[in-house]
This record gives C-alpha cells, structure tokens and sequence, in this order.
C-alpha cells in the first residue's frame, strides 16, 4: 500500500521468520564477493536475531552487508543494533527515518560511524563498489 506522500506500508505479522532455522542460514553459499541484505526485522526478534547475528559474524570480511533496518529501527534492542551497524557496509534509510537510528533529526545524520548516504569507510573493496 502506497499513501498520497509516497510512503509504502506492508501489512505484517510476526512468525514467519521465526522458521527460519541456523541450517537454513550454514545452506547458503555466500561468497566473498556475494552482498548479503539484513532487515530489521531479522535482528529484532528473540532467537532469530541472534541467528542471524551469530551467520553474519561466520562471513568474510570480504562479503557486503547491507543494513535496511526498515521502520522498527526503534524496537530492535541496543545491542543488536549496534552489532549489525559494526558490520554493515551499508545502512538503507529513507532521510524522514535517519533519526530514528541515531537521535538526529538532519540531513546529516550518521548511523554506526559512518554517513547514511554513502558506504560505510570500515572496508573499502577493490572491486568497485
């Protein structure tokens, strides 16, 4: 659903990713040279949140990770926020919901170190990205 400002709204309900199990994740081939999106919502529920926190720390350092906390950025609990936003190369924020994840309420807004806008300078890739 779409309102008149262009906002987009998915109607959800909590369970789904409560399926999602660690041999789901150990099946993946995700290689070094792979990008690997994480929503909020996989870091904000007891159990699934530590799943996929626990994965992410067994890619390499070479593999991008992409950070949409969505619109619950506010319900993820501290430390899993700031345990993804370690190892984020990117973070997906509208401008209007940058405050949401830092406090600030400009265009300026810094989220785990590093611009919204632009990757994050923790690594720099070799391969253009």
């Amino acid at each position: 659903m779409i309102d008149a400002t262009g906002e987009r709204t998915f109607i959800t309900s909590p369970g789904s990713e409560e399926s999602l199990r660690e041999a789901d994740l150990a099946s993946l081939d995700v290689r070094g040279d792979d990008y690997v999106l994480v929503s909020g919502y996989n870091v904000m529920y007891p159990g699934q949140a530590e799943r996929v926190l626990h994965w992410l720390a067994t890619l390499s350092e070479e593999t991008v990770v992409a950070f949409d906390p969505s619109n619950r950025v506010a319900d993820i609990p501290v430390g899993n926020l700031d345990e993804i936003l370690g190892r984020a190369d990117w973070v997906l924020l509208q401008r209007n919901r940058s405050g949401d994840a830092d406090g600030r309420h400009d265009d300026r807004s810094v989220v785990g170190g590093a611009r919204v806008s632009f990757r994050s300078s923790r690594r720099r890739h070799s391969h253009g990205r």
